[in-house]
């Protein structure tokens, strides 16, 4: 967290474009809770970042003087701070175990997506392999999906902002990814008709 002289009067969104899946799950976060805000990619303001975040990376939040990094960080502080509709639990052991697994979902899954979306040449890494091995993994966790109506929930919840947004980046990796398994082809398709998930990608192709 960090408090800043610099002044914005909408909430603020700098994020690395369509490679960012760490950014789609806040924007997806901000679509639920129908807020505007103004995405700045960082490309084209590295100066103002680098001023904002000692990390320099993406997302970074600003909502007034408050900056906020870390899509964990920012989609609870919103979810909070615009509470309907509720994403997180109100139950303290059910918001641990959503926590955790969301810690799961970022160490386990997206670290590997994002290294995938945003791989650099290296002739020592066999960039096929990862993604075998993330696409077998998510497939290895498909009676997950359809255990309740939403993922390991009966309501929408930050989990599975964050779920949808893997499946949507792994159909892109991989086109028949989606249609190899009929439940999370079936809970994807679930995700991905939602108004705030259309609106994300609706943006995105802007």
């Amino acid at each position: 967290m960090y408090i800043s002289n610099i002044k914005h009067s909408v909430m603020t969104l700098y994020t690395n474009g369509h490679n960012d899946p760490y950014a789609h799950v806040v924007k997806l976060v901000l679509s639920e809770k129908c807020l505007d805000f103004e995405e700045k990619l960082i490309q084209d303001n590295l100066d103002i970042l680098n001023k904002l975040n000692p990390y320099c990376y993406t997302p970074t939040f600003i909502d007034r003087d408050l900056i906020l990094y870390k899509a964990e960080i920012i989609t609870e502080y919103i979810d909070e701070r615009f509470p309907h509709p509720p994403l997180m639990p109100l139950n303290p052991i059910l918001k641990g175990k959503t926590r955790l697994l969301i810690y799961r979902i970022n160490k386990d899954w997206f670290k590997t997506l994002n290294y995938i979306l945003n791989f650099k040449d290296d002739l020592s890494v066999n960039l096929e392999e990862y993604k075998t091995n993330l696409i077998t993994q998510i497939e290895g966790a498909k009676l997950l999906f359809k255990e309740m109506p939403f993922f390991l929930s009966e309501n929408y919840s930050l989990i599975d902002c964050w779920i949808s947004t893997l499946l949507w980046y792994l159909q892109e990796i991989d086109k028949d990814f989606l249609d190899r398994e009929q439940v999370i082809y079936d809970y994807s398709r679930k995700m991905f008709a939602r108004n705030s998930f259309r609106k994300v990608i609706t943006k995105n192709k802007k």
